[in-house]
């Protein structure tokens, strides 16, 4: 089980999966929330990780609706395109 703390975004991990922790397709398991997870797995399709997903229990708490909220616009974002720049924001381990 790998944690990415250095993915700053859904595009960031996607990408880091394949270039610094070296996994291949069909090797990858995401674990995120409900709302999200279709376009984590989109995401990292582009990329060429083949990826399983597994909805996670709800986030609660005083930051759930803004975390929610926030996933419109990264759609409309990776509705305009594959999205994302050609390296992520952070690339080391």
């Amino acid at each position: 089980i790998m944690l990415d703390t250095a993915g700053l975004r859904t595009y960031d991990s996607c990408y880091r999966a394949g270039a610094v922790f070296g996994i291949g397709p069909d090797e990858a398991i995401l674990i995120s929330q409900e709302y999200h997870l279709p376009r984590a797995l989109y995401t990292c399709g582009n990329l060429d990780v083949q990826a399983l997903g597994f909805v996670a229990q709800p986030f609660v708490g005083p930051r759930a609706a803004a975390a929610e909220r926030r996933e419109h616009p990264a759609r409309e974002q990776d509705s305009l395109g594959p999205g994302g720049p050609e390296t992520p924001r952070c690339i080391g381990r």
